[in-house]
């Protein structure tokens, strides 16, 4: 059996409240979150922070809102990535490699069929540790769903981002249906892809010419509500479909860490699911919208946050300058702070600048409003999610939820 587990008592049910932190929100939009001053909410409600494992594991207890806990591989043992560098788990494959491209042995996965949603891969692990200078990296087909049977203590970083070199876990598989537009081509110039939408509005790209604009993409709508499956952010438009040139950026991967007992992110810690920013525009096309942010879920009895949760949108690219011209500025990637990305710069020659993309009070990426004779620049990507399910849940004054945290209670 495992030992170690929350007495379900009516105290451990409800959502322990501190000291506000003005980016943490519950349900739907009430102002949350705690640091806790005197001794920790984990002694105070009775958590053990372990978990003990003999013949077999007891599952009738753990009720976690992404997968039967009865239903999945018993873990293998703890995860502990000690060393500097970048591990890579690969959600397509379900392999680990470590900074030395070693295969990590020891992990049990299985495939998570979501209601109307991609599947997900699902780590069983005992125990998660990510120590500083390590990076746990989550790229593949599949969004990542890790299961601990105790604790996840994170003191480095989780990065299932996007770039323009590689996307995040489940980013080039998302199912994005959010209404985001390619630019349209007239007048020998494109205009802007709109951004990315999914926990916020992508921007609108940028028009194309003055005396007969043709209007830029219009930018992703945002979901009506927070997704209840594990899934990546949305994709950009691009300037003018087909080229291949002025493409949007990918959206942020998405990552789920689940856990029986606690979890606790470090004040150094990051978990990062930016968007790729969009491509600058080339040959009289516009720039390529922002990817909007990916997901990031935490859930637990018990999570603690002083370090970084980021889910930001990418930076549009910028349009080119005249006909034939080349050398498009990139829109930068999602952040892993709370800093915006910035669209790509103009640089004479009739070039407009991209739209940045979301940070932590801004869920809608940046609209494209200056305009000239030439092509117009690319959206930026919207806000991706951060969601937190915890019956107690602290925040340093310090820690970074960008966008907003929605925190809710089992």
């Amino acid at each position: 059996m495992v030992a170690g587990t929350p007495a379900a008592t009516a105290g451990n049910r409800g959502l322990a409240l501190g000291l506000l932190h003005p980016l943490a929100m519950v349900g739907t939009r009430t102002v949350l979150c705690v640091l806790v001053l005197s001794a920790g909410c984990a002694d105070l409600l009775g958590f053990d922070s372990g978990v003990v494992i003999d013949d077999g594991v007891d599952c009738s207890d753990w009720t976690p809102q992404h997968f039967d806990a009865c239903a999945i591989p018993e873990p293998a043992g703890a995860l502990a990535l000690t060393q500097a560098g970048v591990y890579t788990l690969d959600t397509t494959s379900g392999r680990l490699m470590d900074p030395g491209g070693r295969a990590v042995a020891g992990i049990a996965t299985t495939t998570i069929d979501q209601l109307d949603g991609e599947p997900a891969l699902l780590v069983s692990i005992t125990d998660l540790s990510v120590a500083p200078g390590a990076v746990l990296r989550a790229e593949g087909a599949r969004p990542l769903i890790l299961a601990a049977w105790g604790t996840i203590d994170i003191a480095g970083d989780v990065d299932a981002s996007s770039s323009r070199a590689r996307a995040g876990a489940g980013a080039l598989a998302a199912r994005c249906d959010e209404g985001v537009q390619t630019g349209q081509f007239g007048n020998l110039f494109a205009s802007g892809g709109g951004g990315g939408g999914f926990g916020g509005d992508g921007g609108r790209g940028g028009q194309a010419g003055l005396s007969s604009p043709i209007l830029g993409g219009r930018g992703g709508v945002a979901l009506p509500a927070a997704p209840s499956i594990v899934r990546a952010g949305c994709r950009g438009g691009a300037s003018l479909l087909g080229t291949g040139i002025a493409v949007g950026g990918v959206g942020g991967g998405a990552v789920q860490l689940t856990a029986r007992t606690r979890i606790t992110i470090g004040p150094t810690a990051r978990v990062h699911a930016g968007g790729a920013g969009g491509r600058g525009g080339e040959f009289g096309l516009g720039g390529g919208g922002g990817g909007s942010g990916g997901l990031i879920g935490l859930e637990a009895p018990f999570v603690n946050v002083r370090g970084t949760l980021a889910a930001n949108g990418g930076g549009g690219g910028n349009s080119s300058g005249f006909l034939g011209a080349s050398g498009g500025m990139d829109g930068q990637d999602g952040r892993p702070d709370g800093v915006l990305a910035l669209g790509g710069a103009a640089h004479g020659g009739c070039t407009v600048p991209g739209g940045d993309g979301s940070g932590p009070t801004l869920r809608h990426g940046g609209d494209v409003l200056f305009a000239t004779d030439c092509a117009g620049g690319g959206g930026g990507g919207g806000a991706g999610y951060v969601l937190i399910r915890a019956s107690s849940f602290e925040a340093a004054s310090t820690a970074v939820f960008s966008p907003t945290a929605d925190v809710t209670a089992p």
